[in-house]
This record gives structure tokens, C-alpha cells and sequence, in this order.
């Protein structure tokens, strides 16, 4: 397996009942087109709801279960379970802070928030308490509640924010978001910014995803490097900081990817 760059990715669904799940974790290496599923250690049909990479050492790579939180110090081809004292519910999001990897989050369903001050080694449940209007039980809603994606600003990185953006690697007024008509649509997006957040820019990918576009990895050490995929099954790349784009194959055994990550 060649370590020159490497794409994962992670099938999964909703936690409510009657939801589509689902599963599977899998790796290309950049300049082929075929998936590896990854299984060694992973809880039977690992429903993999976000994937990061260290920050420093790529080898390391994290995956959110519906059984917990799981490491591979390998590039994925072996995998252990994470020791965290929470309730056994499924893991949505992971967070290394900007200035410190030693310092991680870990999002859960029911919004509980996790944290560790040794890379890993022991973790903190945060005093996080969420109330919700009315209108999230709704009939047909999802009463999940999740911390669905964490992300914090490099510059002021005690600024936690929920949702799928991305500061580019080393340069963190230049953000990324991937955003679609809906949550199940037609329509695939991506949208840049190189202010902060204070204007935006539709990406011409000179492709048009089918689907609305779910999540966004760039490679910490070479930023240029990204990838992107939507909850269709369509997964992309870009090796010029998002200036021309690579289609993939997609993943065997499911189209609802919800985690990606590259190193």
C-alpha cells in the first residue's frame, strides 16, 4: 500500500428507526480507483459516521462507530477500540485542537461531548447542555440529537462550531463548506471563502454532483490536496486547492457516505 496519499471513507445513515444505514470503511491511494475495505478490529458492520486523521502523524487515523470510537495506528489496517467512559452510543464527529493534537473531541449522539488532554489516553465528559424547540419532534423528525460535525478556528480555537466546514490547512481565513438543496437532493455544492466567512463563493467543479454534497477532507501536510463526497455516493478529488476536480468510483456496498478524511 503506497503511503503517497491516502483517501477514507465511511458509509453510514441516521440513528432514528425505519432509517437507511449503510456500513462499510474503506481506503484508496491516490492514483488508483479502486476501494479497500478496512475491517481488522472494527465492530461488525461499522456504521462509520466521521474519519480524522492526526494532525502530525498520519499514520493515525480515528473512526466514529455506532459501538464508539475506534484508532488505527497503521493507516487503518488494524483498528482498536478508544477507552471512553460514555454511554455506548454511536460517535458523529472527532475534533484535534488547531494548536495542540494532544487535546481531541469527541461528539456523540445525545450531544455529549468528550475530551482528552493526552492524546487519547483519558478522557472528560464536557458539561454540554442542549435544549431543543419543539418543532425537532415534529412527526416524521429525527429525535437523535448529535453533535454532527466540531470544528475550531485556528486563530481563536476555544471557537467550537458545529456542521461540515473546513479551514484550509495553515491558512484558516480561507474556509470550505459542502451544502446541497437539502438534506436528500438533487444538487451538490461546495462554497469557498477567503475572508473568514464574510463572503462566499460557489465552486465551479466542472462536474455536477447528483447529490447533495455531505462532507470535505483536505490532507494536513499538502492542503492542495481534498476530496469531497455527497450522501449519493459520488466522491471526488482535487489536487490543485479545488481548481480542477477527479471523479471517483464509488464505494462497493453503499452510497451514504458521512465520513472521509485523507492523509
Amino acid at each position: 500500500m503506497t503511503t503517497d496519499g491516502l483517501i477514507y471513507l465511511g458509509l453510514a445513515g441516521e440513528t432514528a428507526p425505519g432509517r437507511t444505514v449503510h456500513c462499510g470503511l474503506f481506503r484508496m491511494a491516490d492514483g488508483s480507483n479502486e476501494w479497500e475495505p478496512l475491517q481488522r478490529g472494527l465492530p461488525e458492520a461499522p456504521a462509520v459516521r466521521d474519519l480524522v486523521v492526526h494532525p502530525h502523524k498520519p499514520e493515525i487515523l480515528y473512526a466514529g462507530t455506532q459501538a464508539g470510537p475506534y484508532r488505527s495506528a497503521d493507516r487503518g489496517e488494524h483498528w482498536e477500540k478508544v477507552d471512553v467512559p460514555d454511554h455506548g452510543l454511536p460517535v458523529w464527529s472527532f475534533l484535534f485542537h488547531p494548536h495542540d493534537p494532544e487535546v481531541m473531541f469527541i461528539g456523540y449522539e445525545n450531544c455529549e461531548i468528550y475530551r482528552s488532554d493526552d492524546a487519547g489516553e483519558r478522557w472528560t465528559r464536557l458539561p454540554v447542555s442542549v435544549r431543543f424547540p419543539e418543532i425537532t419532534t415534529a412527526p416524521g423528525a429525527n429525535p437523535a440529537k448529535r453533535v454532527l460535525k466540531m470544528d475550531a478556528s485556528a486563530s481563536e480555537p476555544e471557537l467550537i462550531y458545529c456542521r461540515d466546514i473546513r479551514e484550509v490547512p495553515g491558512t484558516p481565513r480561507k474556509l470550505w463548506v459542502a451544502a446541497g438543496a437539502g438534506f436528500q437532493s438533487e444538487v451538490g455544492v461546495l462554497l469557498r471563502s477567503s475572508d473568514g466567512g464574510d463572503s462566499w463563493t460557489r465552486v465551479e467543479m466542472g462536474i455536477k454532483p447528483a447529490h447533495t454534497m455531505f462532507v470535505l477532507a483536505f490532507d494536513e501536510h499538502r492542503p492542495e490536496r481534498m476530496s469531497c463526497a455527497t450522501n449519493g455516493g459520488e466522491v471526488y478529488s482535487s489536487f490543485d486547492g479545488g481548481a480542477t476536480w477527479t471523479a471517483h468510483q464509488p464505494p462497493p456496498g453503499g452510497t451514504q457516505i458521512y465520513a472521509l478524511a485523507r492523509g
